[in-house]
């Protein structure tokens, strides 16, 4: 989110926040925040595991380019149909 936006979203909810005068909106908003936070900080968290153990998330640009080369594929009549897909996983589960 650029800084600009970011900045705008927060004076309006200040705004709003001060503007309000009911103590169960504040306090529920605030509970609503809190939890929004706690989320946020488990998905960083997550994140930097990942980053750790080397399985960054794809970027949109490499999620577009799989995606690309999938189709290609896909066109050129290349991979497996999905009933042999379906199959060989039975049989790779059944001899787990």
């Amino acid at each position: 989110m650029a800084t600009v936006e970011l900045n705008a979203c927060r004076n309006e909810l200040a705004r709003d926040i001060l503007a309000t005068d009911d103590l169960d909106v504040l306090r529920t908003t605030r509970r609503a925040y809190r939890r929004a936070m706690q989320r946020r900080n488990l998905r960083m968290m997550e994140l930097e595991k990942m980053n750790a153990k080397g399985l960054a998330p794809y970027t949109m640009d490499e999620l577009n380019a799989r995606i690309d080369e999938a189709e290609a594929e896909f066109a050129a009549g290349k991979g497996v149909p999905a009933e042999a897909a379906h199959q060989r996983m039975k049989q790779f589960i059944a001899n787990l």
